[in-house]
């Protein structure tokens, strides 16, 4: 009694510490009762031996191997038996025997009843605890061992696989195993593989569900607890792979696939985090530091499988295989095979030459993968996707942005990701006619830029031309009658970045009637009512970001080649602060385009009484010289693509081009410049009296290491060929020049044979791409051949 009542206070301590209110290993053996009392019920293990309810045998139980030799493979394939394990089977045999005879019980024809492996697991375990009085001392891959046998096998039922499940998650919910624990590290790698790689007898009711949710709730605890701290990439990959084949699948239900949903963001949430922790330990700020530690392999390793028929989908987790297992019996001859009807995963058997896998705590390999997998699954032309699949992967990545977009941002492969990938499919949604989808979309561009802008000046800058564009009326609106005049003076009619198309001056004086809008295109390029509502909210949302405006207008306003985005802006917003732009949109739209508008003004006026901050900022003179250049430059480049002469002539006089006589002059301006015209600079230079002007444009480019294919397109994307052979030959000629004097090609004689391998790449790209060319008559390598014979 007194040595009973010492040992109390102990265990109540240690359970306290554990967040558990009875004995930790009471409540393991009470969570192995339950499932082989489930398993009992079942018309497979009705007839199980004495020993899988007393939990006892007459040999004793093997002890626990040294922690070196408890090791093996996490992938989940089938060990062979070893000695040692199959002489304590051949024990326990002898065991079930005696017990059978002693109580006077008999298997069918006189035979003793064999205990399946996955009962006799419980039955180990539980003689092991018996002498357990500290659960932290206890190994965690022996713990779940015949938890992880039951999840594995597809001979049981979804009922008995929910209660392993069940079972597993306290543990883990109530630290009665975490990183204190004994190969930790190893056991949670075996129930990652073992959750996702879960089977069971699937009868399409609603206990199926059942095992999902828990399969769920299980991989969102590993992930986010302290398990989440020694998962490697592949267990991550493999998890969150899991969970989207569910997200995915289309036949389960709404239920299912919401909770699912909410699985992957919770996980998300806890994956993307983790960059600010390994930007933390590798001081890496956006210089690659970290990419650069990590080898290719490790990131090559990383896949994840979208697709909801994959290895680790539901169908292949209710997928029945039908196998027999062979237990050995006395000295290594056969016994009677046990018919389980499904796979059996053997976790016991570990021998001791075998070294367990050192494995890192996931990182930017698994953290890319999942970026990759969730921009792919915004592909509008993925016809294997629905629009409710991809607003599930829209909130999902409107989460992870949110969490953890600068640091997306900082890391090369991501923000890569960010700019093609994601952009790519981002952009094409926004243009959707489901609402659901455009809501969605707009929010998620609104994240990306408001976190990632500063590597996604391109893609910023196609997304708002593109909502100004719709915003504003397609054609000018005269003025409402009942507002004074003076309120309209200086708000554009249309923007800067869209020009007016020919011929839509109606010459009305009179406001247009809302039944004849539509029909004018006055819509915002064909774009309804609410979708309208719909941008001016994202809008807003970014002009409300504190530096948003200002960054624009440095950013794209003072830089020539860009959009004046700031003012067209601000004069979307204006324009559509009027009452009368809710006639082409919806009533809701004036508040909220003056709501933006007047935080920004208070934003202005909120630093009027602060010092300017200019550290690291350009100075004011220079941007409104670059204001000024900016808008020399814009006619003068207008007047080149309506006469190239008269172009030149006037920025010359306004000392943007400095001799209008030097070809080098000329030409540092026509490459210094993206606003003029491709097709008209091809014209220009191909011309006889300009072969000058030619010989200095190709003077520009560096050919020295490059292919001919390679330079002759770097320099082709900066104009066009003109149509007339003459001039093509003219540009061709000096190219070749060019090409050969700095290249030196050691497989090309000179420059003759040069313009015939130049000629008939030209011929090659245009009859591969001219999409008057039927398939059945493109060039083929001979044709090709025979071009270059000259």
């Amino acid at each position: 009694m007194d040595s009973s009542t010492s040992s109390l206070p102990r265990r109540t301590r240690h359970s306290r510490d554990l967040g558990v209110a009875i004995d930790p290993v009471a409540l393991i053996v009470t969570e192995c009762i339950t499932v082989t009392s489930a398993m009992r019920k079942h018309a497979r293990w009705a007839h199980s031996s004495i020993s899988s309810i007393l939990g006892s045998a007459a040999a004793p139980s093997p002890r626990l191997l040294p922690v070196d030799a408890r090791k093996g493979e996490v992938n989940g394939e089938k060990h062979q038996v070893n000695r040692r394990t199959a002489g304590a089977v051949d024990g326990e045999e002898s065991a079930d025997a005696a017990l059978t005879s002693r109580w006077g019980l008999r298997g069918k024809k006189g035979q003793s009843m064999q205990d399946n492996p996955l009962m006799s697991g419980f039955a180990k375990l539980r003689i092991e605890l018996k002498g357990c009085r500290d659960i932290k001392t206890f190994d965690t891959p022996t713990l779940l061992r015949p938890f992880l046998q039951i999840i594995r096998s597809s001979s049981t039922t979804a009922p008995i696989t929910s209660l392993a499940l069940i079972a597993i998650t306290k543990m883990l919910s109530y630290h009665v195993i975490d990183l204190s624990s004994p190969n930790f590290s190893y056991g949670m790698q075996l129930l990652a593989s073992t959750v996702t790689h879960c089977r069971f007898e699937g009868d399409n009711s609603p206990s199926d569900e059942v095992v999902f949710l828990r399969i769920l709730k299980l991989m969102e605890d590993m992930i986010c607890g302290s398990a989440g701290d020694v998962l490697g990439d592949q267990s991550v990959c493999e998890i969150v792979e899991c969970a989207l084949s569910i997200c995915c699948h289309l036949r389960m239900s709404e239920v299912l696939r919401r909770s699912a949903e909410i699985s992957m963001v919770t996980m998300c949430q806890t994956i993307f985090k983790r960059l600010k922790v390994l930007e933390l330990e590798f001081g890496s700020q956006g210089d690659g530091t970290l990419e650069q530690s990590i080898p290719q392999a490790d990131m090559d390793a990383a896949k994840i499988d979208s697709s909801p028929n994959g290895a680790h989908g539901p169908d292949s987790m209710t997928q029945a295989r039908h196998t027999s297992l062979e237990v050995p019996g006395v000295n290594g001859s056969a016994r009677n095979s046990v018919e389980v009807n499904g796979s059996q995963l053997d976790l016991s058997n570990r021998t001791e030459d075998e070294d367990e896998k050192d494995v890192k705590p996931y990182g930017l390999p698994s953290i890319a993968e999942l970026f990759r997998t969730l921009a792919n699954l915004l592909d509008p032309h993925d016809r294997a996707r629905t629009d409710t699949l991809r607003v599930m992967a829209l909130r999902i990545v409107n989460v992870a942005l949110e969490v953890a977009g600068p640091s997306i941002a900082n890391h090369p492969t991501l923000a890569n990701l960010a700019k093609d990938t994601m952009c790519r499919n981002l952009f094409q949604l926004v243009r959707s006619e489901n609402v659901a989808i455009l809501h969605e979309s707009l929010r998620v561009a609104g994240t990306l830029l408001a976190t990632c802008r500063n590597v996604l000046k391109l893609q910023q800058e196609l997304f708002l031309s593109y909502l100004v564009a719709c915003l504003h009326p397609r054609v000018p609106i005269p003025d409402e009658p009942n507002i004074d005049p003076s309120l309209y003076q200086g708000v554009p009619q249309t923007p800067a970045l869209v020009k007016a198309p020919p011929g839509t001056q109606s010459g009305r004086n009179t406001p247009v009637p809302v039944k004849d809008r539509q029909k004018l295109g006055m819509e915002g390029g064909q774009r309804k009512p609410d979708a309208r509502e719909a941008m001016v909210e994202s809008v807003g949302a970014l002009v409300r970001i504190p530096s948003f405006m200002t960054e624009l207008f440095v950013n794209y306003d003072c830089e020539i080649d860009r959009s004046d985005l700031c003012i067209d802006m601000v004069g979307l917003l204006a324009r559509n602060a009027f009452p009368d732009s809710a006639t082409w949109s919806t009533t809701n739209v004036p508040p909220l385009c003056l709501d933006s508008l007047l935080s920004y003004v208070q934003f202005i006026a909120e630093r009027l009484d602060d010092s300017p901050l200019t550290d690291g900022l350009p100075d004011i003179t220079v941007l409104r010289e670059q204001r000024r250049r900016k808008k020399i430059i814009i006619k003068g480049a207008t007047k080149f693509n309506e006469s190239p002469k008269a172009g030149i002539a006037y920025l010359a006089s306004q000392g943007i081009i400095e001799d209008p006589n030097d070809a080098q002059s000329v030409t540092k301006f026509l490459r210094g410049t993206t606003r003029i015209d491709k097709k008209m600079l091809g014209e220009f230079i191909s011309k006889r009296d300009n072969s000058a002007i030619l010989e200095a444009y190709l003077e520009q480019f560096d050919l020295a290491e490059l292919r001919v294919d390679e330079a002759l397109r770097s320099i082709l994307n900066t104009f066009r060929l003109p149509g007339e052979s003459q001039l093509i030959e003219r540009i061709v000629t000096v190219f070749a020049e060019k090409y050969f004097e700095a290249a030196k090609p050691e497989d090309i004689s000179d420059t003759d044979a040069l313009f015939v391998l130049i000629y008939a790449i030209i011929m090659l790209n245009t009859d591969q791409y001219n999409p008057n060319v039927k398939a059945g008559a493109r060039m083929k390598l001979t044709d090709f051949a025979k071009n270059l014979r000259g």
